[in-house]
């Protein structure tokens, strides 16, 4: 029967277990908490002590306090002790090196005469002792199964809720509280009445549904599978990471037609996903890109300007997508070729793609041979659309008269002309509009030009409808852009080395702007490699031979020189890779990681059991160990080919080896 491992004693514990008097209700609770009958008894004591006596409370304070600490070290003791508890099912590899081998000898023929010695007496004859050895194979991920058909059926009563997080979630990592909680809840789920709950819990019950249980048909199961998309993305954005893929892939293997629209209003990536969906408006004339395909063939993050997030994020999700549909009607009326043919890819290629990556399910990393267009990651397309979102934004900004400007933009003449004259016409009657009662004008009316101009508007608007776009009048936001990545440059600027912190600074010295030296280059990657983890946008922006810190984030930089963080002395000893001794591709992998990501790789390419750790890490990066191993894996899909942390928490082997070698301060 397995038993529940104890659980450490949590922050605030800790923090209370140094309150004089306070702490010996702490150490009375934890004795009831953890069936301590000493604990609680002694806890009593020290209250009674304390109150009876109050001369020596601060002798008693002391005494709860080294109590506490031996109370902590106990339960940390036994949590290791659970861990090294060898399963008694042990595995066949376990048993078999326990075993000895069978040993196997070659006849010898010695040559010369026999010699006449005394002879070896036979071997008495031995009666055979019977001998059974029985072999079971662990694995948890089989008692999981085992666990949902098990509990496929079962029901819960009302009851409270019980917060859980844990790492790959599992009926066996739940408590009993817990377990009461998620069977009331799912419960409910199957009524269609989406309760607040935990991630882990959502979770379990996605778990079930890709592995067939709670419903009879799989049209069924993909329905279900995007009502729980659908009910709790709001409250947990990390859902579209995996749910976009592994919706996907349960329609894939069970011959469904995905429902398009429900990913074209997700979070996208660079994936086979995407791809697909893209090439499902190939033929459209002019092309009709939802807003958020826009936003995924884009590097420029459009959810993350400062315009978007100051009130303009309806103008804006309704102008992009018209924007690239205009571009693609005027490249098929110059070139009888659209946006797709001219920057996308020639082939299709065919390539090995990763079922249900991460998830616990049968199929789980299975490979299947897909072919697809990938223009989501097609150079020349990405950066083409980039330039005329960047453009069309800067013409918004202009015509509601917001400070600052997207730097960098490279775009023809003519397309440019063509988009600003669109986005002024369409949306600069919205600002007159808005302004008519400061700016009162006399207004004669042509009637046959106002006709005609009607007609083609109407007409230009049917072209470029994109989607189903929102009747509503646009409200034209008041609100200026505000200092609002103060946290996020300060986070950049710390992660810097001593030379790309003076170059920034003397770069805002020079007045945000300064000419391009051929040195440079290396050094503003390096900064915008960082920008682009924190702000999703560059920080530095060349144009022609200068460089500029972009417009959006100069408060932020006058702000953090005027008020410079501290920065915290690196430990010499601290352990980290050489990038020297790591082949090209793991020299980008180890760069690009994020710091939390760097540490978790590092505790589960060292630890033996880097639970603990990895538990620690995502709390400081309020996150959950089982996102950080993903987006670890995510980006060495990206850079490496493959994975690199396995399910079992192991570096992969020919990674392993190189990584360990590379490692200092260890």
């Amino acid at each position: 029967m397995n038993k529940t491992t104890p659980k450490l004693p949590g922050t605030g514990m800790r923090i209370l277990s140094f309150v004089p008097v306070v702490n010996c209700f702490v150490m009375i609770y934890l004795g009831i908490s953890y069936a301590e009958k000493l604990t609680l008894i002694l806890g009593g004591a020290y209250l009674l002590i304390s109150l009876i006596f109050p001369d020596v409370s601060p002798l008693i304070w002391l005494v709860v306090v080294i109590h506490y600490i031996i109370f902590y070290r106990q339960i940390k003791r036994k949590m290791m002790e659970v861990r090294k508890v060898p399963s008694e099912n042990a595995t066949v590899k376990q048993i078999k090196n326990t075993l000895p081998e069978k040993q196997s000898f070659s006849d010898i023929t010695i040559s010369g005469e026999v010699e006449n010695k005394q002879t070896i007496p036979e071997k008495g004859s031995s009666v055979p002792i019977p001998f059974t050895v029985s072999l079971t194979y662990h694995n948890p991920h089989e008692e999981f199964f085992e666990d949902i058909k098990k509990y496929a059926d079962k029901k819960g009563a009302e009851t409270i809720f019980v917060p859980f997080m844990s790492y790959w979630p599992s009926y066996r990592s739940m408590s009993g509280p817990q377990r009461k909680w998620y069977f009331y809840w799912r419960s409910e789920i199957r009524k269609k009445n989406y309760l607040d709950t935990d991630l882990s819990y959502i979770f379990i019950y996605i778990y079930e549904l890709l592995n067939g249980v709670g419903y009879q048909t799989p049209g069924e199961g993909y329905t279900l599978l995007l009502e729980i998309w659908e009910a709790y993305r709001e409250a947990f954005p990390k859902l579209n990471n995996y749910l976009y893929d592994w919706s996907f892939d349960f329609a894939y293997l069970n011959g469904i037609e995905p429902s398009f629209a429900n990913y074209e209003s997700s979070f996208h990536k660079a994936s086979f996903v995407t791809d697909t969906i893209i090439e499902q408006h190939r033929q459209d004339v002019p092309i009709k890109l939802s807003f958020e395909l826009v936003d995924a063939l884009c590097d420029y993050s459009i959810k993350g300007s400062k315009f978007y997030q100051s009130g303009y994020h309806e103008v804006m999700k309704e102008a992009i997508p018209r924007i690239v549909s205009l571009a693609d009607a005027f490249l098929r009326k110059k070139s009888q070729q659209g946006l797709l043919e001219t920057f996308g890819p020639e082939q299709a290629i065919t390539k090995e793609r990763y079922l249900y990556r991460s998830a616990l399910c049968p199929q789980a990393n299975q490979t299947i041979s897909v072919t697809v267009k990938e223009y989501s990651s097609a150079p020349q397309l990405r950066n083409y659309v980039n330039q005329l979102v960047r453009f069309g934004e800067n013409t918004l900004r202009e015509i509601y008269g917001t400070k600052g400007r997207l730097r960098g933009i490279e775009i023809d003449e003519e397309t440019g002309n063509l988009i600003a004259s669109f986005l002024k016409k369409e949306y600069g009657l919205i600002e007159i509009e808005a302004n008519k009662e400061t700016k009162p004008a006399k207004l004669e009316l042509d009637f046959e030009n106002i006709d005609d101009l009607r007609k083609q508007s109407d007409a230009v608007r049917s072209i470029l409808q994109v989607e189903d776009v929102a009747s509503e009048e646009l409200v034209v936001p008041t609100k200026k852009m505000l200092l609002t990545e103060v946290e996020e440059v300060n986070a950049i600027y710390k992660a810097l080395s001593e030379n790309e912190r003076a170059f920034l600074k003397k770069l805002y010295e020079s007045d945000y702007e300064a000419e391009l030296a051929p040195v440079d280059t290396q050094t503003i990657s390096a900064i915008n490699r960082l920008a682009d983890r924190y702000l999703q946008n560059d920080l530095i922006s060349i144009e022609g031979e200068r460089i500029i810190i972009e417009d959006d984030f100069r408060d932020e930089i006058d702000f953090l020189f005027k008020n410079p963080p501290e920065i915290e002395v690196v430990i010499e000893n601290q352990a980290d890779f050489d990038k020297t001794l790591l082949p090209e591709k793991l020299q980008e992998f180890v760069t690009e990681i994020l710091p939390e990501q760097r540490q978790s790789l590092i505790a589960v390419l060292t630890l033996k059991e880097p639970e603990i750790e990895l538990e620690r890490i995502a709390e400081e990066a309020m996150t959950m160990p089982e996102l950080l191993i993903d987006d670890i894996n995510a980006l060495a899909i990206n850079l490496l080919g493959d994975i690199i942390i396995e399910t079992q928490l192991e570096v992969v082997a020919e990674y392993a080896v190189i990584l360990k070698k590379s490692l200092r301060g260890e």
